[in-house]
């Protein structure tokens, strides 16, 4: 009697344990028990409907990781990896572990195929304490240098280098008398190359700030300028030469059409040429608005 008894509450236990799957090991792993973790993530993937889920492949092989069994985290990893190839975190995922096996070569080849899948973000990589080794690698640095053209085109494209020669801090005077100033005026490059700033302030109340930039879709020069007298132009534009021409259609204050048409010209280190001219006759004839000469500060107030 005494044994039937302990039979039916053995069976009773066993009735009750909780069923392996990937829901119950995502509830574990969320709350930090790796060890658990492992054990169901192991035993529901066993099952062929869940052995397709790459979200629970990469966590079995993230509590292996945290519990410093590396060989075990880089085949869930792979896993992962076989079920959807496009993923860089499992690219990175499998390279920290490469590293904690001082495997530098295949940790390396993994970062590069992470790259090659989109992967850009340098700066964990540089800040990860589990890639020290991998980053004395002299390959790391070439690996780095081409993840930081991928994060920033710009600094690598020649198109949005082209208004380089603006850039500076200026003190802009009429062309036609140089002696008289009419403004000042800051360029400064932002978003890592892909925009050039201007912020402007004429002598008198004026003043606004500009945003230009390559499109690369258009292949063109855009410039967006909001003034402080509500003079809101959008302009597009292309380089002839050393001249970068911007046009923009506007009206008037008498509600007639007109074209804007504004050309920066490199006149020669230091010193920038910003002409600005409209039209009322849909560009048969131009009569100048302004006609400007920066000289950066560092080479002298004067030519």
């Amino acid at each position: 009697m005494i044994l039937l008894s302990s039979i039916h509450i053995f069976a009773q236990k066993k009735k009750t344990q909780p069923k392996a799957t990937t829901a119950r090991a995502d509830s574990i792993f969320l709350a930090g028990n790796y060890k658990d973790a492992v054990v169901v993530y192991e035993s529901a993937l066993k099952d062929p409907a869940t052995a397709k889920e790459v979200r629970s492949w990469f966590r079995l092989g993230a509590s292996w990781a945290v519990l410093n069994h590396h060989e075990k985290a880089i085949t869930a990893f792979d896993r992962a990896l076989q079920i959807n190839a496009r993923q860089p975190g499992l690219r990175l995922a499998m390279a920290k572990s490469y590293a904690a096996l001082d495997n530098n070569d295949k940790a390396i080849a993994m970062l590069d195929s992470a790259l090659a899948t989109g992967f850009a973000n340098f700066k964990s990589l540089d800040a990860d304490p589990q890639l020290e080794n991998v980053r004395k690698d002299p390959r790391y640095s070439s690996l780095h240098d081409r993840m930081l053209a991928t994060a920033y085109p710009c600094l690598a494209l020649p198109e949005a280098r082209m208004l380089d020669f603006w850039i500076g801090d200026w003190n802009v005077f009429p062309t036609a008398n140089l002696t008289v100033q009419a403004g000042t005026s800051k360029v400064t490059k932002r978003s890592q190359g892909c925009v050039i700033f201007e912020d402007w302030h004429a002598t008198g109340p004026h003043e606004g700030v500009s945003i230009n930039y390559f499109d690369p879709v258009s292949r063109k020069w855009k410039q967006k300028w909001a003034g402080a007298s509500q003079d809101i132009t959008e302009f597009e534009g292309e380089f002839a030469g050393n001249a970068l021409v911007y046009l923009a259609n506007s009206i008037g204050r008498n509600g007639q059409p007109l074209k804007t048409r504004m050309t920066f010209t490199d006149l020669a280190p230091g010193k920038v040429r910003q002409h600005g001219e409209q039209s009322n006759d849909e560009g048969k004839t131009w009569a100048t608005t302004f006609d400007f000469t920066y000289i950066r500060k560092s080479d002298g107030a004067t030519p």
